[in-house]
């Protein structure tokens, strides 16, 4: 879509906005919305998910916590996913208050070890 040598695309959140960061003539012409049929109640999700058998060592007085995640090892699918690192590095970024979220993709610095799947179907076997 940059180079122009596409009339029209298909993409995620992350491919939109490196695509305009190249190209001011990249415009969306639709999207996902709510039931509204406006933007304003559109919704997008992301889960993080552990092993069945682990799932209550991420409890606190018998809530999931966030903030048991960190030091973990962690398998994103790609750091150009939108729903596979985008979206949760975001949410995580403003959770934890990181100044960089590029410190989620590398090892030691948020998570013990990161892996990435490279697709959304190698996703459950990374870890």
């Amino acid at each position: 879509m940059a180079s122009g040598k596409a009339q029209i695309a298909m993409m995620g959140a992350e491919g939109y906005i490196q695509a305009k960061k190249q190209s001011k003539d990249v415009v969306p012409i639709l999207t996902h919305s709510g039931k509204s049929g406006t933007l304003s109640d559109a919704q997008y999700r992301s889960y993080i998910m552990v092993p069945k058998d682990k799932a209550a060592s991420y409890k606190v007085n018998g809530k999931y916590d966030i903030h048991k995640i960190k030091g973990k090892r962690m398998s994103f699918v790609s750091n150009t996913s939108t729903s596979g690192f985008a979206i949760p590095a975001g949410a995580l970024q403003q959770t934890f208050k990181l100044k960089n979220k590029d410190d989620l993709s590398q090892n030691g610095k948020f998570f013990s070890k990161v892996l990435f799947g490279g697709s959304h179907q190698a996703q459950p076997s990374t870890c």
